[in-house]
């Protein structure tokens, strides 16, 4: 099976060939080939980016849903704002705040909601049967701890000069 670069080469080199070749007979240079397998590359690069552009432009943005929130509270604003055509700069702010910032609070829960799935589909994965727990008996009394270097007290810290060489300083030390 051809790869999509090689049949586009063929298409344009099947196009092109009553120009570059004007008997029909002989084939095209290494060049002209060469030339036409660089074109079908880069048509098929702009292809794929153009499927992208609209994939991209299909899927809403944020500002996209943000505005679309605002113009929906808005709409149920609109019976208390009175009658005024268009609402004040400053609510019109104040609701687009208001859509950021419930459009802020849903991405957690959608993005929680989507994390647990996967958690429990991977646990589903791989759960293996659980052998049963082994009970330990209760001791009498607990065991004895023993002290360790860091819950020893410390010395007392003491102040020793030292010479540097702008002077003298003092640090204190815990010997």
């Amino acid at each position: 099976m051809k790869s999509p670069r090689q049949v586009l080469t063929a298409q344009l080199t099947a196009a092109v060939a009553p120009h570059v070749i004007p008997n029909g007979s002989a084939p095209a240079s290494k060049a002209v080939a060469k030339t036409l397998r660089q074109l079908s590359g880069q048509l098929l690069k702009q292809q794929a980016r153009q499927v992208k552009a609209d994939e991209r432009a299909a899927r809403p943005t944020k500002k996209m849903m943000r505005k679309a929130l605002a113009g929906e509270l808005t709409a149920l604003l609109h019976p208390l704002l009175g009658e005024q055509e268009k609402p004040a700069k400053s609510l019109r702010k104040a609701v687009l705040q208001l859509a950021g910032q419930v459009l802020k609070q849903r991405r957690p829960e959608v993005g929680s909601s989507d994390k647990a799935a996967r958690k429990a589909a991977k646990s589903v994965a791989t759960a293996k049967p659980a052998a049963a727990p082994i009970a330990k008996a209760p001791s009498a009394r607990p065991a004895a701890r023993r002290p360790t270097a860091s819950t020893q007290p410390a010395g007392k810290p003491t102040l020793v000069p030292v010479a540097t060489t702008k002077g003298t300083m003092v640090v204190a030390t815990t010997e």
